[in-house]
């Protein structure tokens, strides 16, 4: 699935069964799509692409390349801002992605790494090469 570069997207995630097992629905202006394992946001610096997600049994996961997450068994490129989930983003191992603390523009704070935001999160599994900064403004 591709997203717009020239307009501000939401996608929501969410889980259903199907057959016993646990699947992902992308929902998108008013569109269901299921059966999509990778999902490319729109690669635009001018608009916000953004995630949101109530799978919420599954992590966020960084992935060896940059601008690039995995999560509900679902490649994720160039999103900017990520909710939802479990609460728990998991560094690439191999990265040597740099993790900040920012504020939010609603003055909450959110997890940068590779110029994505990940919103509420509760725990940060960062790789074990990475760097953590704190950058609060």
């Amino acid at each position: 699935m591709v997203g717009r570069n020239d307009q501000d997207e939401i996608f929501t995630l969410s889980a259903y069964t199907d057959n016993g097992q646990q699947k992902t629905q992308i929902d998108t202006k008013g569109m269901a799509f299921t059966g999509i394992d990778i999902l490319s946001a729109g690669d635009s610096s001018s608009f916000t692409d953004t995630i949101n997600s109530s799978v919420n049994n599954r992590n966020w996961a960084l992935t060896a390349s940059d601008n690039q997450v995995e999560h509900a068994d679902v490649i994720i490129n160039d999103a900017d801002i990520f909710s939802g989930g479990n609460g728990i983003l998991q560094g690439a191992s191999n990265s040597n992605d740099s993790y900040q603390i920012v504020k939010n523009a609603d003055s909450t704070t959110a997890i940068q790494v590779d110029g994505m935001h990940f919103n509420g999160l509760t725990r940060v599994e960062a790789g074990a090469h990475a760097g953590v900064n704190q950058q609060i403004f």
